[in-house]
């Protein structure tokens, strides 16, 4: 089957052959009404020019419209030529058979080409009827075909009447919307329509055949003109209407760039802002975190020290007994504890006071801790009267003369209290191990404080190993 394309240039051709075909029948009869034939070709060259610029504005534009009016036109052309009292042909029933079917084709190109209307409720009636009649065009161009001239030509007026006043009406609905070209639609068919009604009249015989052939041609280069205009108008107000549109489209292209560059930036913005908040709330954060971790270990400090002596307390002692009994265990290293007591501590409170006693314990706890020689090695208050020292890494030997040598100093220096100056001895009890499993930190302890409670059996005021 032939496509769209295929069938539209078959079609054309078909038509530009028919009115080359009229030439020589043209020439032959060319003497015989010199007035007629001037006009005929005059009006001929008319057509054919509208109907090159029709085809020319359709490829241009690509707007079907101008298409339709210009096979409107070439419908047209070829109708004129092919009337009984044209100039094309001879034989008469053909002629009249094909002036029959190029009219009913003109009204079909002509249904095609009506103006644009805005939706409305008229439109879909409009399209409704518009398919109905292209049916009915349809239909009566192959019937007409094959009918008596009188006849189709009867039934063709009939329907092109009822076209022309539907199409009047079309341009009263389109004049109402305001739709360019509009005028001029009506009066083309307003115009055709009285050419109608001048051609009706005249199939009564009140007229001569030269004055209907001279009405034809007024008729149609009147239309043609004032359709052309009508055209002409709406594409003109389609192109407006496009450009506006477009202009529209690129103003609004421009707003919703200018918009989202806005609202970039403001996220820009936003998020720097946000940023800037998080590295400030950060920073602070990591302040408060540094002071909070300065003021712990401040109380960590506080909380492992003795309030009356400035040593360490019981509690870092635990601490430290156990890490470094494990580092005894790890390295194989001898871990050395020393227990100390103050002899006769409680006649020291009952005969000068509590505070002397306090006295007492600090400076013995000033004594001892001045004789300590590596940083690991550690004094604490045990509790009371009681000093603890850890020595890590120390043998029994290096222990006992840790204690030997506070013991001396102690013993050889009087104390200076609230209640005067005292002279004071202390007891000690040493203990030393290289840890184990069998045996844990606890042990080292009790055999220390085992020891430091024989030296207080034994007279005091010495030091005692543990076995």
């Amino acid at each position: 089957m032939l496509g769209q394309e295929s069938k539209w240039r078959f079609a054309w051709l078909f038509i530009i052959g028919f009115l080359f075909s009229s030439f020589p029948a043209l020439a032959e009869r060319a003497e015989i009404n010199n007035l007629h034939q001037h006009m005929s070709l005059l009006f001929t060259g008319f057509l054919l020019a509208v109907f090159i610029g029709g085809v020319l504005l359709y490829f241009t534009t690509k707007g079907i419209r101008f298409l339709y009016y210009a096979g409107y036109l070439m419908m047209s052309l070829c109708w004129l030529n092919s009337r009984p009292d044209g100039f094309s042909f001879n034989d008469w029933a053909f002629s009249s058979s094909l002036s029959s079917v190029f009219f009913c084709a003109m009204l079909l190109f002509s249904l095609h080409f009506m103006p644009k209307l805005q939706k409305s409720g008229y439109t879909k009636r409009i399209k409704k009827v518009k398919r109905t009649l292209t049916v009915v065009c349809a239909t009566w161009l192959l019937v007409s075909f094959f009918l008596p001239y009188q006849l189709a030509s009867l039934g063709s007026l009939t329907l092109s009447l009822t076209l022309v006043i539907g199409f009047v009406c079309v341009g009263f609905i389109a004049y109402k919307q305001a739709i360019s070209g509009a005028k001029s639609y009506i009066s083309a068919w307003v115009f055709t329509f009285l050419f109608l009604v001048f051609y009706a009249l005249n199939q009564f015989g009140l007229f001569g055949a030269d004055y209907v052939f001279k009405a034809i041609l007024i008729a149609m280069f009147g239309q043609t003109l004032l359709l052309a205009i009508a055209l002409a108008f709406a594409y003109s107000e389609e192109r407006f209407n496009a450009l506006a549109t477009q202009k529209e489209a690129l103003i609004q292209a421009q707003h919703a760039s200018e918009a989202q560059a806005k609202l970039i930036e403001v996220q820009i913005e936003q998020q720097e802002e946000l940023e800037a908040m998080v590295q400030e709330r950060t920073f602070e954060l990591e302040v408060t975190l540094r002071e909070l971790q300065e003021k712990n270990q401040e109380l960590e400090e506080k909380s492992t020290l003795d309030p009356l002596t400035g040593i360490r307390n019981r509690r870092f002692f635990d601490k430290k007994l156990l890490a470094e009994y494990r580092r005894s265990r790890r390295e194989q290293t001898c871990l050395t504890v020393i227990m100390l007591d103050i002899d006769h501590f409680k006649r020291v409170n009952d005969t000068y006071g509590h505070q002397a006693g306090d006295d007492v314990i600090r400076q013995v706890a000033k004594i001892a801790e001045s004789l300590l020689k590596r940083p690991t090695d550690a004094i604490c208050r045990y509790g009371g009267e009681e000093f603890a020292l850890i020595l890590p890494a120390t043998e029994a030997e290096g222990g006992l003369q840790m204690a030997e040598d506070i013991r001396q100093q102690i013993t050889e220096k009087d104390l200076h209290t609230c209640g005067g100056a005292l002279s004071i001895t202390i007891s000690a009890g040493v203990a030393s191990c290289i840890a184990s499993g069998k045996k844990s930190e606890a042990d080292l302890l009790k055999s220390a404080d085992d020891a430091l409670y024989q030296a207080k059996q034994t007279g005091r005021n010495k030091v005692v190993v543990s076995n």
